[in-house]
């Protein structure tokens, strides 16, 4: 632990208490939490070990769900119209969006047990040691935190485990600062076009060198195989 951090006076240890007695999930108690977290850890949660990071199942999917949506209405407006965020919104609730998560490995970030932001990756290609992030997405209320940081930094290292050695991301516009800082570079600019009809303008970008892999890096089972096959089908 971070012997840096402030020691709290007896009026902001009774403050602490009182955020803590207040509704697991209410606004109010993440409000609060967000002001001791920031304030135990310096203002930065990347190394706060009472950030746990694990992998997300299908028991978190209506979080998950809110976060995106949450976050594609927060950092996605100077790029996209209202028309386009609402598809875009209404895309992350069906069971085609959710397919195309989970076939990813899917970690959040908890804070208190609520999920505050999510991270992925997937292999870039069949015979290849890219490995391509995914849905790098923070809940605005815990925005400024590092938690996108930590979660980046756990994909990573998750992705060279499995023997990838460069990472890409397909970064919306606004986003490439972000990833600049952690290293990556500008490859090329384009458009994502979603499979709802939405395109968002990105840039490419990659970190570290690719390298050539003699065999196949098997994938996740796609949520498909376990929510049903179909056409795309809105969730509730």
């Amino acid at each position: 632990m971070d012997t840096r951090r402030p020691k709290l006076l007896p009026s902001q240890k009774l403050q602490v208490e009182r955020v803590l007695a207040l509704g697991r999930v209410s606004d109010n108690r993440a409000m609060g939490l967000r002001w001791c977290f920031a304030l135990y850890g310096g203002g930065v949660m990347s190394q706060n070990p009472l950030v746990e990071i694990r992998p997300i199942g299908l028991d978190s999917l209506a979080e998950l769900r809110h976060i995106h949506a949450l976050a594609f209405r927060s950092y996605l407006s100077s790029d996209l119209s209202n028309d386009q965020i609402d598809a875009l919104v209404d895309f992350v609730r069906t069971r085609e969006y959710m397919e195309m998560i989970f076939q990813t490995a899917c970690l959040g970030a908890w804070i208190d047990q609520r999920l505050c932001a999510t991270g992925s990756w997937t292999p870039g290609g069949a015979v290849s040691s890219s490995a391509r992030l995914i849905g790098i997405c923070v809940d605005p209320l815990f925005a400024g935190l590092g938690l996108a940081r930590r979660l980046v930094t756990e994909v990573e290292a998750q992705a060279r485990r499995a023997g990838f050695s460069m990472m890409t991301a397909r970064s919306p516009v606004t986003m490439a600062p972000f990833f600049e800082r952690l290293g990556y570079s500008g490859t090329s600019r384009g458009a994502w076009m979603t499979p709802c009809g939405v395109s968002i303008p990105v840039l490419h970008m990659r970190k570290g060198e690719e390298r050539k892999l003699h065999a196949e890096i098997p994938r996740v089972p796609p949520l498909g195989r376990v929510l049903g096959q179909g056409a795309p089908t809105r969730l509730h």
